[in-house]
């Protein structure tokens, strides 16, 4: 008698193809295509990134306003308070209806990945050690204000503890900044875009944290299956950062452009 067993997988592979051919077919760049508009979500505030200012909205609106362009859309803000308390998608409460792009410290990992579907990285960011005159690595403790970007947090604390440094947490950045300015601390860590936002190069000292977790990138969120609009995005993206737009935009906000193998670094802007 003749074994069916060696076309068990041959057969369960056509199955899967052919259930695959009945799934809606990907509209979601054509729809956009045709309505001529590309709907936004972002936070209220979260610089330099997105900001209040109508002639300096933000890093990231101005990098997607110029690939709109390119892309022959207009785009149409909407700002999300939820999106400033903190980093979960699931809480946010937005949905198709509200917008087909999410901006706003989108980080690039397993997380955001299992919720949304991602553009390439645009932007890479990592934890920063923010201190004022002469300082040595490590200290024995550094103030450490987190902000909603979803950065390693456990990473850097198990680095830390093997420097032996205590971190002296901050309810926000916006007491951080109170607390150097008061002469209470002078020494501590945040991600790098909020360094470069809140503070000037010339008066304190900006690196990244000595041994601390890899950089990890920024990206623009789009809805699972919206594949082809995702396509098109990376498509401009690339040509914008090919052009040197991207490297000019970033300068813009206080931000210097290094290469890097795996992408785009934005390093704080030396000023002096």
């Amino acid at each position: 008698m003749i074994s069916l067993r060696p076309l068990v997988p041959l057969a369960v592979s056509f199955a899967i193809l052919f259930g695959v051919s009945f799934l809606p077919s990907d509209e979601s760049w054509s729809e956009i295509h045709q309505a001529e508009r590309l709907t936004v979500c972002a936070p209220r505030e979260m610089g330099p990134l997105v900001t209040r200012d109508r002639e300096k909205p933000g890093f990231e609106i101005e990098l997607l306003r110029e690939a709109a362009s390119r892309m022959g859309l207009t785009i149409t803000v909407t700002q999300n308070a939820a999106m400033n308390r903190e980093y979960n998608p699931t809480n946010w409460r937005i949905s198709r209806a509200n917008c087909r792009v999410i901006v706003g410290g989108i980080r690039d990992n397993v997380w955001s990945r299992s919720l949304l579907e991602l553009s390439a990285p645009y932007l890479l960011s990592e934890w920063t050690w923010v201190h004022k005159g002469e300082a040595a690595w490590p200290p024995e403790s550094v103030a450490f204000a987190p902000g909603t970007f979803a950065l390693d947090r456990v990473a850097l604390a198990q680095s830390l503890i093997r420097n032996g440094v205590d971190a002296l947490p901050m309810q926000n950045v916006d007491d951080l900044v109170d607390a150097f300015n008061q002469g209470e601390i002078s020494s501590a860590i945040t991600e790098s875009t909020i360094a470069a936002a809140h503070f000037d190069a010339s008066e304190f000292s900006l690196s990244p944290v000595p041994n601390g977790p890899a950089a990890t990138g920024l990206s623009f969120g789009f809805w699972k299956g919206d594949t082809t609009l995702r396509r098109q995005m990376d498509a401009t993206l690339a040509d914008l950062k090919a052009d040197g737009t991207v490297a000019k935009l970033a300068e813009n906000y206080g931000l210097t452009v290094r290469s890097q193998t795996n992408g785009i670094h934005y390093l704080h802007r030396q000023r002096g």
